[in-house]
């Protein structure tokens, strides 16, 4: 839409309608993976302002969107009110925090809510936080927790806290003895999420639900309500199985 140049050009303002690509080749940016030695491009579009800063005295850039921003890697896409990325002078990103109604997107599909998703270079983590919590969905199936936390093996997505899952359509196995398809709610402390395919893939291939120390599992379905202390809950997603072990 336009630009303004500040002192020295120090700070440039991009005015909306707003669209940059960027060249990256670290683990980060959210979801994205490190592919193969050659950079990947990330598209950043925005109806705000988008402002370039550099801070001479550090020899870093910042840059910033105001509202309306989504940011692309791949077939997976985050949307939120603002964006903020920090860039070192050694050019490979430091530090990108989308805040404000966050919607992670894969091939089009909504598969994570959010308040805010955090990335940090020198943990190779990607945090996300909510107000509400964060809610993870996956072909019907829901499961929200405090926060989730995509480890650096870009391949597991570890919720924590309060977790809520609503798990539609499966199958329960306990003591060998089949149940009858049907909706089911488990709570507990923690799970675990194996992200199907390598990094950049949100899809669920299996979750796994752990009471967490000195806690429980409590399961509840139409045939009533009932706890597991030492055991887990394992979800199958392909099979659409649901295993719960004492």
């Amino acid at each position: 839409g336009g630009m303004q140049g500040g002192t020295e050009m120090n700070r440039i303002t991009m005015l909306p309608p707003v669209e940059m690509h960027v060249a990256t080749q670290e683990e980060g940016l959210f979801f994205g993976r490190k592919g193969g030695g050659s950079a990947r491009r990330i598209d950043i579009r925005g109806s705000g302002n988008l402002i370039l800063e550099r801070h001479p005295r550090r020899n870093e850039y910042y840059v910033y969107s105001g509202k309306g921003v989504t940011i692309t890697d791949g077939e997976v896409s985050v949307e939120s009110r603002e964006l903020a990325v920090t860039i070192g002078r050694n050019r490979i990103v430091g530090l990108a925090t989308a805040r404000g109604s966050v919607i992670v997107r894969q091939a089009g599909e909504p598969r994570l809510y959010c308040d805010e998703v955090r990335w940090e270079e020198k943990t190779g983590r990607t945090v996300l936080t909510g107000r509400e919590g964060v809610e993870f969905v996956e072909a019907g199936n829901v499961l929200v927790a405090r926060t989730a936390t995509l480890l650096n093996d870009r391949k597991t997505l570890l919720l924590e806290g309060g977790i809520v899952a609503n798990l539609k359509n499966t199958q329960a196995s306990r003591s060998n003895e089949r149940g009858l398809n049907r909706d089911w709610q488990l709570r507990c402390k923690t799970a675990r999420i194996d992200l199907a395919g390598e990094g950049g893939s949100l899809r669920a291939r299996k979750a796994v639900l752990t009471p967490g120390t000195g806690g429980r599992v409590l399961v509840i379905s139409s045939d009533g309500e009932y706890e597991l202390g030492g055991g887990r809950v394992e979800w199958d997603a392909p099979a659409g199985t649901l295993l719960i072990t004492d």
